[in-house]
């Protein structure tokens, strides 16, 4: 019953995470308690299992670990097919909160799949405004939050990839890129790197950069993720197929 319940909560976190890198203003306080529910379901695991919380916690993060993880290796894997030879740049995700463990995952699993067929020579942690995190605390009404697209667009995204200008051949955006991506002045530019992008919020803009080349790989959640209390699959497609896919120009 209460693997179940987790279970459940667990989904509702992730989806309380999609929201948020979209900027819904209900997402954070969806985050926070689904966060304060798993930590009482698991106290309550612990009592009827033998097992303490912690110990809980710690299979719950290392699954989720593992999911993050499996979507950066298959990505990877992909570019190193296609694109081996080349140099990377990684662009990690926005930390509106500190997030080592997804970050490690993440670099984990890009090396993994780039093996030794693409080099990481950069990573690089894009900053978040410090008046747009002032302005959005997790206490903020709706009509208070300002959306993140008033910072997050294509000026900003110019600006952060002419400063990896240079640095190689391939650069992987763990931000994804902004609403307005058919306004970047990077795709016009003669000889720009290519550009593959984690799109977690499923813009419809990428899926069209995809389909006409722009950008050459995305990963983006399914509509439908199967979400279970076991640890995934040790086969990366199966794996990586119980909650993401990866978009590729036909």
């Amino acid at each position: 019953m209460f693997y179940l319940v987790i279970l459940l909560l667990i989904g509702g976190l992730v989806f309380g995470y999609v929201k948020h890198r979209e900027n819904v203003p209900w997402a954070r306080p969806v985050i926070m308690a689904c966060t304060g529910a798993i930590i009482v379901a698991c106290l309550g695991l612990g009592l009827f299992s033998g097992e303490s919380a912690d110990d809980v916690r710690q299979e719950i993060t290392d699954r989720e670990m593992v999911h993050v993880r499996v979507s950066a290796q298959k990505l990877a894997s992909y570019l190193a097919e296609k694109s081996a030879g080349t140099r990377a740049v990684v662009i990690m995700p926005f930390q509106f909160v500190p997030q080592p463990d997804e970050q490690a995952a993440l670099l984990d699993g890009l090396k993994r799949g780039f093996g030794d067929k693409i080099e990481i020579v950069a990573t690089v942690n894009p900053v978040v405004p410090q008046d747009y995190l002032n302005a959005n605390p997790g206490d903020a009404v709706a009509e208070d939050v300002p959306p993140i697209s008033s910072w997050y667009n294509a000026d900003y995204m110019d600006q952060l990839l002419d400063e990896q200008s240079g640095e190689g051949d391939l650069i992987v955006s763990l931000v994804g890129v902004p609403d307005d991506v058919a306004k970047m002045r990077f795709f016009q530019a003669a000889g720009h790197p290519a550009l593959a992008v984690f799109d977690l919020q499923s813009n419809p803009a990428v899926q069209a950069a995809v389909e006409s080349g722009a950008i050459v790989a995305a990963v983006r959640y399914k509509k439908n993720p199967q979400m279970s209390a076991d640890m995934p699959p040790a086969d990366l497609d199966a794996a990586f197929g119980m909650r993401h896919e990866l978009i590729t120009a036909k």
